[in-house]
This record gives C-alpha cells, sequence and structure tokens, in this order.
C-alpha cells in the first residue's frame, strides 16, 4: 500500500509512527518552501505539482489539525473527487470498543479510549491518551486535543476542538466551530463559534476573531 500524507508538519509525524513508515511514499502541503518533516520521503507544494510527477490515484491521509477541521474536509472531498482513496489511521495502542460507530478518514492515536455506542463522524481525530466516553456523538471534523476527557453523552458540533487537556463533564452539548481551550473544565452547555476558556470554562471571543 502506498499512501501519500496531507500536511507536512507535526501531525504528518504522529501519522507516519502509526503506520508502517515505509508506506509513506510522498508528502503534500500548500505552503510553499516547507521542507519535509521526514529525510526519506519528498515533498510537493500541492496537488499540481505532485500530479505532474505521479498521474496514478493513490491512497492519502490528511494531517492537518484543527482549528482547520473545515479545510481537512474540503481536501479530502478533492482528493476523493481525483480518484484517491482515503484511509483511517487507528493505532494498536488505541482502545475502541464495540458498538462504536466511526466515520471515514479518521485518526485514533495511542492512548486513545472510545467507549461503548459512541459516534464519531468523518475525518475526526482523537489525540494521543484523549477519553471518549460511551454514549457521545462527535460531529464531522472534530478533534479531541492529547489527554483531554469527554465524559458520557456529550455532543459535540462539527468543526470543534477540545484543547489538550480539557474536560467536558456529562450529558453537554458543543456547539460546531467552537474551541475549547487547553486546560478548561467545560461545566454547561456551548453555542456555536465562540472560544471558551478557563475552569469552568467561559467565553473569551467568537472563533471569526482571529
Amino acid at each position: 500500500m502506498n499512501i501519500v500524507i496531507y500536511g507536512g508538519t507535526g501531525q504528518a509525524k504522529v501519522v507516519r509512527s502509526i503506520l508502517t513508515k515505509d508506506y509513506i511514499t510522498a508528502i503534500i502541503d500548500d505552503t510553499r518552501g516547507l521542507q519535509s518533516p521526514f529525510n526519506d520521503v519528498p515533498i510537493y507544494c500541492g496537488l499540481d505539482e505532485y500530479r505532474k510527477v505521479h498521474n496514478e490515484p493513490t491512497n492519502f491521509v490528511v494531517a492537518i489539525g484543527n482549528p482547520n477541521g473545515e479545510a481537512r474536509e474540503n481536501i479530502a472531498i478533492k482528493l476523493i473527487k481525483h480518484g484517491w482513496t482515503q484511509i483511517d489511521v487507528i493505532s494498536s495502542q488505541s482502545i475502541v470498543q464495540k458498538n462504536t460507530t466511526v466515520g471515514t478518514g479518521i485518526q485514533i492515536h495511542p492512548g486513545a479510549i472510545i467507549m461503548t455506542d459512541t459516534k464519531i463522524g468523518n475525518n475526526c481525530i482523537v489525540n494521543t491518551g484523549a477519553i471518549v466516553e460511551h454514549d457521545c456523538i462527535l460531529g464531522n471534523n472534530v478533534e479531541i486535543g492529547p489527554g483531554a476527557i469527554v465524559a458520557g453523552q456529550v455532543t459535540i458540533g462539527k468543526n470543534t476542538w477540545i484543547g489538550a487537556g480539557a474536560t467536558v463533564i456529562d450529558k453537554l452539548n458543543i456547539g460546531k466551530n467552537v474551541i475549547v481551550g487547553a486546560g478548561a473544565t467545560v461545566t454547561k452547555d456551548v453555542p456555536n463559534n465562540i472560544v471558551v476558556v478557563g475552569t469552568p470554562a467561559k467565553f473569551l471571543r467568537n472563533t471569526d476573531e482571529g
């Protein structure tokens, strides 16, 4: 299996550490002048540059973390339209319980635990050591940061990012395009399009304010 990683920074390193390294044949990143994170893997600036050298569709992983969840989704859609095949990246050192439903293009990193009857949408990332408890629903493009804890029966909207070490208590609704700051403790529902920080988590700004 040949695999191209779209995204050439830290997330690519994590993805490659989970996959067999010999499978990674190229990196694509839209940042001009970016150096490949791997000495033995070439990097191409954008899909067009890659396709000048390689015409055949291949398998791919989009290794771009939030708050770029929507970009991750758009890249996946574009590559699929070109006939590429999106693969899942699920560490053998993670735990995904029975009766869990997962979408396409998901990444589950080492030490992550996803409990029973949870539903995870497309292009989601559950980072190292994160816990998603029973009966949670994660919309498309959600990222759960390293060491974060999402208690049972929590619903998280599309494109939301739960920061490293944050805790979301049970039975809450977290909106779309939300950022929960690192280490925050969320004790009540969070509406769409805002950033919350602190313990207990409080409004900081709207997500479109930088």
